[in-house]
């Protein structure tokens, strides 16, 4: 990771301590994405498969290989070892790093 990269992570979204302030070198970075299953495109794969005598293999190989999941939205956001030994709450964790990524700052 260079200096760059440092620099955007160096704040924990716990706490919203330098990550040097825990006493340890070690941070983590944890990336949260959202999805949504696209209903419409698992009913097609689905009737593809039952036309083909119930075989979900073939249906894949002859289907369209369409998403079946679209992304919502995703966040990164760092933690500090105390914060990722306290047990972290990935809801919390995900509003947590929105609020820092909007400029909403310290931790409510």
């Amino acid at each position: 990771m260079k200096e760059r990269e440092l620099r955007e992570c160096s704040v924990c979204a716990i706490c919203a301590a330098k990550i040097g302030k825990s006493q340890s070198p070690v941070f983590y970075r944890a990336k949260i994405d959202t999805y949504f299953v696209d209903i419409a495109a698992v009913q097609r794969q689905a009737g593809l498969a039952m036309m083909l005598d119930g075989n979900p293999i073939i249906a894949n190989a002859m289907g369209p290989d369409e998403d079946m999941a679209q992304r919502l939205d995703g966040v990164t956001t760092t933690l500090c070892a105390d914060c990722y030994a306290s047990g972290v709450d990935i809801s919390q964790l995900a509003v947590f790093a929105a609020q820092r990524r909007e400029g909403g700052g310290e931790k409510q």
